[in-house]
């Protein structure tokens, strides 16, 4: 077996072993599971080379979440769930492969130690530009949080249709778990996604529809 017929198979490893695990066993899991990631990453030239952009982004991501253990809020699941989420609902829109890398990765600069010049060097610029998009420019240093949602917000209103595209999908999974799980910040979160889908407007008209009726029905 060459070594990128074993980072597929150990993607599919650690997919399978990720797939369903929720807060209880996840440690357990992420044990089991990091040697085999860090295999894949010791090879990750060979997988530039011989896979597609897509599949590429989908192990970056995992394992950028999982190096720094990160799960959802919530559940427990691992991270890595949530933008296969969106990477769902962007497919079922036109869309580009930049597009779909992207998804994957547009938490990975904001939550983990990966910059956006690393995105760059391994996906090239304009996947780089959609996750810079994508990524939230205020820090708690910055004030309270209707001061930092704003800086937010303006970064958001400059980005490309396409990067709003993305952000739609991302608004989409993620007030469906809010809404289920914390209703009493969901009635905070409502309200600052509305103000947000303003300026999403360019982006996809289903998607946008699809976020606007979400937030509209709590």
């Amino acid at each position: 077996m060459n070594n990128l017929e074993r980072i597929k198979d150990n993607l599919l490893i650690i997919e399978g072993k990720l797939d369903g695990c929720d807060g209880n066993d996840f440690n357990h899991v992420h044990d089991e599971v990091s040697p085999i990631l860090s295999d894949a990453v010791d090879r990750i030239e060979d997988l530039e080379k011989g896979i597609k952009p897509e599949n590429y982004a989908r192990l970056f991501a995992t394992a950028a979440h999982t190096a720094i253990d990160q799960q959802r809020k919530y559940t427990g699941e691992p991270y890595i769930n949530h933008p296969k989420a969106v990477v769902e609902i962007l497919k079922t829109i036109p869309h580009t492969t930049e597009m779909i890398c992207a998804a994957w990765l547009h938490d990975v600069v904001e939550d983990t130690n990966v910059t956006i010049d690393i995105i760059k060097e391994h996906f090239g610029d304009l996947v780089a530009q959609y996750v810079d998009e994508l990524t939230d420019i205020s820090s708690p240093s910055d004030g309270n949080r209707e001061f930092r949602k704003n800086l937010d917000l303006a970064h958001t209103a400059n980005a490309s249709n396409e990067a709003k595209t993305i952000k739609l999908a991302d608004l989409i999974h993620n007030t469906s778990s809010i809404v289920k799980h914390d209703t009493g910040f969901a009635e905070i979160y409502l309200a600052e996604k509305r103000r947000l889908l303003e300026v999403l407007r360019e982006g996809n008209k289903e998607l946008w529809q699809t976020a606007h009726d979400l937030c509209k029905q709590y």
